[in-house]
């Protein structure tokens, strides 16, 4: 039998892609099973890129979706010569979280750039003070 090849970064990175397009269409996995005609959980593997998805259940994916397939492989990390492998594996990683897709469906929601910018400086800021040791005042 042959051994399964573990997922690349792009592997990774479609299936990030494809639990955020599900997410912004406000669709269960149990919706894309269904509309796929697979099981819940091979949803679930596709979404965390334990199971490589083939060009033509990409396909299918991108029609249930509604989005063409270039869309899964935007912003793709690894695409830049000055990206590092390690920089691609932690942008994958970052989108896996399912408050970090949320917090950024929120931030894509604010049609001023003005308001974004506020709010990206304000994570930078907090992100600052957690990193010099900093937190809340202690409750005397």
């Amino acid at each position: 039998m042959m051994e399964q090849k573990a997922p690349s970064l792009i592997d990774k990175h479609v299936a990030g892609r494809i639990r955020l397009r599900r997410l912004q269409l406000g669709m269960s996995q149990e919706d894309l099973a269904r509309a796929l005609n697979v099981t819940c959980q091979q949803v679930q593997k596709y979404e965390k890129g334990a199971n490589r998805v083939t060009a033509g259940r990409l396909h299918e994916i991108a029609r249930v979706l509604a989005v063409p397939i270039q869309f899964f492989f935007e912003e793709n990390p690894g695409c830049g010569d000055d990206v590092t492998d390690e920089d691609a594996r932690r942008w994958s990683q970052i989108m896996a979280l399912s408050d970090m897709v949320s917090f950024i469906q929120l931030l894509a929601g604010f049609r001023s750039p003005k308001i974004r910018r506020s709010m990206r400086d304000l994570a930078l800021a907090v992100a600052e003070e957690l990193r010099e040791g900093g937190g809340p005042p202690d409750k005397g």
